[in-house]
């Protein structure tokens, strides 16, 4: 048979297929067999059947003086001999550092073509070795544990957290690591907690403090053990800060403001005033003595209100702040009495004036009346002279 037919037809079978000449140099791998081994057809028997001479000095798998021990090498002379068709079992391969075991059928074509059939392939153990290569790259901490809660397995990841070899780890309990200072008592009972709630409910979900670094953790109950994946996101929770944080005064911004008005709708709390506070002058402060000047005040008021107990506000925009009381917590004329004595004890020139409106939030009107009705009330205290809070306290 024409090689190129031979070739075509080996390309369309499932097992893996190496075609090698008389001296052992393969021709050619169908597709099975290179995505069993690799594409290297020069390598492709030395580096992942062990051959130490071809991995290290780079040559074909040949009969050299080394070869005499190979099994395959034996194998194939025999073949070449007797013309019979043999099969070595339970042959260890390795690719990408992972083990494979697969056996491998020897027969002589046309006296001048070595083939080598790979079947028996163990794609359990492949597929087993594959998802803890992935696991080791991931850089969230992930681990399975037994119903005993002893580890049986530890990623790349957690290994480097806590700062030990996983063959260590393999066979512990957290308490044990505790004892040898590998593990903080404080996360072991985080870890405790989530471990129980996963075996008795079948997941646990939350949020632990793991060396100083916020972790979310997912754990799930599979086979009577617990696989966890736990993800840093320490970094993404100060993003979401910084994207709630006025820059200038360090109090919370509009997109906080209007986030947390979405949440006492959402859970019908109805225990709070909205306050409205405007910076008397800015423009004029801006245009006789400057921008920075503005800014100055600005960054004053907002480190007064941000020091306020009970009480949560924000800039909204511009001269603009707001507030949020809760009545339950503290009473806002008391808060707004503190603010007032604060500003009036700064050696300010010219002094710094804010007017304050103050009105009981409504949970059965929408947010856009709400603010209607808390900026009529400041409209009344700065009509009235300014520098002064007035609170409405409803019907």
């Amino acid at each position: 048979m024409d090689i190129d037919i031979m070739i075509k037809i080996l390309d369309n079978q499932e097992n893996g297929i190496i075609i090698l000449n008389k001296y052992k140099k393969v021709l050619h791998a169908n597709k099975a067999a290179k995505d069993f081994l690799g594409n290297d057809l020069n390598q492709l028997l030395g580096d992942y059947l062990n051959c130490e001479r071809t991995v290290i000095e780079k040559v074909n798998c040949q009969n050299i003086t080394r070869c005499k021990s190979c099994i395959i090498n034996r194998t194939i002379d025999r073949v070449i001999k007797t013309k019979d068709t043999e099969v070595i079992n339970n042959v260890e391969v390795k690719k990408n550092q992972i083990d494979i075991n697969l056996s491998m059928k020897i027969s002589l074509c046309e006296e001048q073509y070595i083939v080598i059939e790979l079947f028996n392939l163990n794609i359990k153990n492949l597929q087993m070795n594959f998802l803890s290569r992935l696991a080791d790259k991931s850089k969230d901490i992930m681990f399975f544990k037994d119903e005993k809660l002893r580890y049986l397995y530890i990623n790349k990841t957690f290994e480097d957290f806590l700062n030990k070899e996983k063959e260590y780890i393999i066979g512990k309990k957290d308490i044990d690591l505790v004892n040898e200072n590998l593990l903080d008592p404080n996360l072991y009972e985080q870890c405790f907690i989530g471990d129980k709630e996963a075996l008795e409910k079948g997941y646990y979900y939350g949020i632990e403090v793991m060396a100083e670094r916020k972790f979310r953790v997912s754990k799930e109950n599979i086979d009577g053990g617990i696989l966890c994946i736990a993800r840093d996101i320490t970094d993404e929770i100060e993003a979401i800060k910084k994207s709630e944080i006025d820059n200038l005064t360090g109090i919370y911004n509009r997109n906080k403001f209007k986030d947390i008005i979405n949440e006492i709708y959402l859970n019908k709390e109805s225990e709070y005033y909205m306050a409205l506070i405007d910076l008397d002058d800015l423009r004029n402060l801006n245009n006789k003595y400057g921008h920075v000047m503005g800014d100055k005040y600005l960054n004053i008021l907002g480190r007064i209100l941000k020091s306020q107990n009970n009480s949560v506000f924000f800039r909204i925009g511009g001269d603009e702040f707001a507030g949020l009381i809760n009545y339950n917590q503290v009473c806002p004329e008391e808060v707004f009495k503190k603010i007032f004595k604060e500003i009036n004890k700064l050696s300010l020139d010219p002094k710094l004036s804010v007017s304050v409106g103050i009105n009981k939030f409504d949970i059965t009107k929408d947010y856009e009346k709400n603010y209607e009705i808390t900026d009529k009330v400041l409209y009344e205290a700065k009509k009235n002279g300014k520098n002064k809070f007035i609170i409405s306290y409803g019907k």
